[in-house]
């Protein structure tokens, strides 16, 4: 952001480091903006030589990739135990009733998001057990993907929550779901009243209607998978200066 106030300034301490490191890597970039960001950088003293290249991603936006992909794997995973249940059921008769009905206890555990369900050991045969094995091991990495989700949201949500700057979500429908302490303090409207199209309220009365139409233009153009990210310059009421 603002890339033109930097040319001619010497860099930051923490970028200097960056460029003089002996190889290339990814590592947390300080938050100068109040926007947490990942760095990936390639020094000088690697090839090509005499360039330095950097790139920095915000975290949020890593963090939200990564919870849809879990997500993604998640229901793959279901889906796969399921399938594997109805094939069971089909081929196999009345001596393996048992060991069937535990899988399906536990896919449905999985199913609830209970992670910490596990098939066991269980009776059946060899085959029965390879497979109480194999969904055992895709839950573990399912709750390993889960936790490392948890802690890149808790550090997300962590730092929006104290920057100094207004945040805001929004649902696949474009109706805000959570703002950061900063919009309270800012507008004096709490999540309740910001909830759905609640947050224009805060908008400047001379550009709040242009503004709802922009906003409700731009997810048109998302919904049809061709919209660019939406901007929009607009004035935000102080509600402590009431202007």
């Amino acid at each position: 952001p603002d890339a033109g106030r930097f040319v001619g300034q010497p860099l930051p301490p923490s970028a200097l480091a960056l460029m003089q490191a002996g190889e290339a890597g990814v590592t947390d970039a300080p938050a100068s903006d109040g926007v947490s960001r990942v760095a990936a950088h390639i020094p000088v003293a690697v090839d090509p030589a005499g360039l330095f290249v950097a790139v920095g991603l915000a975290a949020p936006s890593l963090a939200n990739n990564a919870l849809h992909a879990d997500r993604r794997a998640a229901l793959m995973i279901i889906g796969s135990l399921l399938l594997t249940f109805v094939v069971a059921l089909l081929v196999f008769v009345g001596a393996v009733e048992r060991p069937v009905r535990r899988l399906l206890q536990t896919a449905r555990s999985w199913e609830a998001q209970d992670w910490a369900a596990r098939v066991g050991r269980i009776a059946g045969g060899r085959e029965f057990r390879k497979l109480a094995e194999a969904f055992d091991t895709m839950a573990e990495t399912v709750t390993s993907r889960e936790a490392a989700r948890l802690r890149a949201q808790t550090r997300m949500e962590a730092v929006v929550a104290v920057a100094p700057q207004i945040v805001l979500t929004a649902d696949e429908m474009g109706q805000v779901d959570w703002t950061n302490p900063h919009w309270e303090e800012i507008t004096g409207l709490g999540l309740g009243a910001s909830r759905g199209d609640g947050w224009l309220a805060a908008v400047h009365p001379d550009e709040r209607e242009g503004a709802a139409i922009a906003w409700r233009e731009a997810l048109a153009r998302v919904a049809d998978g061709d919209g660019p990210p939406f901007s929009r310059e607009m004035r935000i009421c102080h509600a402590a200066q009431g202007k």
